[in-house]
């Protein structure tokens, strides 16, 4: 046995069930009492709170939210059958806005009706609304929050508002955020303006601030400012040697950038700059150059060229800066920072000791016999070069055989990055005898024996 009654039938009653043989006469019946219990609610009206009387001055913002209940839990409109031409009310929440005119003071009756969605039953509830006159001796101020501003995320912005009163003063300003990301860290300039540091944002959006003055009589006015932010395009990387590397003098500084995103723009352009801190702040000593970028804008490459033609001296730290620049508002740039670098001061020689050696005779050339200029390496290797008319072994040179006067050696340094210049090493070459021979000399002499004349064997006078 199955069924539902429906909310119209609540009774009692008797329930005969009756059993018989499929192909016989005989049966058997059974009753039993079945009661329905009356459990719907009846449609029933929403309620309405008591609203009590409300009274506020011309030119002043009322706000009031109306409530009521529904015993079924059914949705409820509210809607204004009865008010003044300035107030208004939220269908959805029952809030009743509005800020009668300098002309609309009056005692005013409010009906408010609260009516369930989806049928016919509500409920009223009325209060009288009274506005005193107040402007007669005070007439209300003038807030100016400002002009709409474009800026990026994570950028400073400053709301500059104002405040004017004809008759009176501004004895108050307040801004509160009305949309958007929240802000937060606010820094009072003055008492009409404020500055904060835009909030990280996904994708672009708008902030709304609203700045309400006061006057010395309470009288108020508001205005809205919007800000505009633009994400930032994101760079995720500068692709540089190492950290702290340290190029050759001669060495080309190139810069690649990789993972440039932007969820809300296009990307338009790349750019980069190298700065220095020699003096003790960030200097920018080669502005912003145009990187050129990949075909899907995900990368950028640039090449500065020679540490040297660019100026870059030893032992300062330099850095390489780069950003990615989108079409939105205010031109979105992301930033990113390379590892610190460093240019090699290259090793001169710049001069040498005296070096003499007999003919046939070999000579081992060492770091002693020469001056090294070199203000960022202490340490440095020693290379002798071929040349003419000597050989090398290691650091050993041997001149040709027989051969005397002025040997020039060819040698180099390296400071464990780069060589220096070739330098000409001059060595002296000694020609001397190698078989002694005997040698005979006369000393002729005067009467007084004084030397007068020397003569070889041959009577040659020497």
């Amino acid at each position: 046995m199955t069924g539902k009654p429906s909310c119209s039938q609540a009774d009692t009653s008797t329930v005969t069930v009756k059993a018989k043989e499929t192909n016989g006469p005989l049966f058997d019946t059974e009753n039993f009492t079945l009661k329905v219990s009356e459990s719907c609610h009846p449609p029933t009206a929403p309620v309405l709170d008591s609203i009590t009387n409300k009274t506020i001055n011309e030119n002043t913002s009322f706000s009031y939210a109306a409530n009521a209940t529904d015993v079924n839990g059914d949705a409820i409109s509210y809607s204004l059958t009865v008010s003044p031409s300035w107030l208004t009310i939220d269908s959805s929440s029952g809030l009743m806005t509005g800020k009668p005119s300098c002309s609309q003071a009056s005692s005013s009756t409010v009906t408010v009706k609260a009516e369930e969605t989806n049928g016919s039953l509500f409920d009223t509830e009325s209060f009288t609304l009274k506005v005193n006159e107040s402007c007669s001796t005070n007439k209300a101020p003038v807030a100016n929050a400002g002009g709409d501003l474009n800026k990026l995320e994570r950028q400073w912005v400053t709301l500059n508002g104002s405040g004017t009163d004809d008759d009176g003063t501004i004895s108050s300003y307040s801004w509160t955020q009305t949309g958007g990301a929240a802000v937060s860290d606010w820094t009072v300039i003055d008492n009409d303006s404020v500055k904060f540091i835009s909030p990280h944002i996904s994708e672009n959006s708008t902030l709304t601030f609203t700045l309400q003055v006061i006057d010395n009589n309470g009288a108020d006015d508001t205005d809205e400012v919007k800000v505009n932010l633009n994400d930032r395009p994101s760079v995720a990387s500068i692709l540089v040697p190492s950290a702290n590397y340290k190029y050759r003098s001669d060495e080309n500084i190139n810069l690649s950038i990789t993972g440039i995103a932007d969820s809300s723009d296009n990307i338009v352009e790349a750019q980069t700059y190298i700065r220095t801190n020699d003096s003790g702040s960030w200097q920018i000593i080669h502005g912003w150059k145009t990187m050129t970028l990949n075909a899907a804008k995900t990368g950028a490459t640039y090449g500065w060229g020679g540490a040297s033609p660019l100026g870059l001296l030893p032992n300062i730290k330099y850095q390489m800066i780069a950003r990615a620049i989108d079409d939105g508002l205010s031109g979105g740039h992301g930033w990113h920072k390379g590892q610190y670098f460093y240019v090699n001061d290259k090793p001169v020689i710049n001069a040498q000791s005296s070096i003499i050696i007999e003919k046939n005779t070999s000579r081992a050339i060492t770091l002693s016999d020469i001056t090294i200029s070199d203000s960022d390496d202490a340490s440095h290797t020693f290379t002798v070069l071929s040349g003419s008319n000597y050989t090398v072994s290691g650091n050993t040179i041997t001149p040709t055989v027989d051969f005397s006067g002025q040997l020039n050696v060819n040698i180099k340094v390296n400071d464990g990055i780069e060589d220096s210049d070739v330098y000409s090493l001059n060595i002296t070459v000694n020609d001397i005898d190698e078989t002694p021979t005997r040698k005979t000399i006369f000393i002729h002499t005067d009467i007084l024996g004084t030397p007068v004349a020397e003569t070889d064997s041959n009577g040659d006078v020497q």
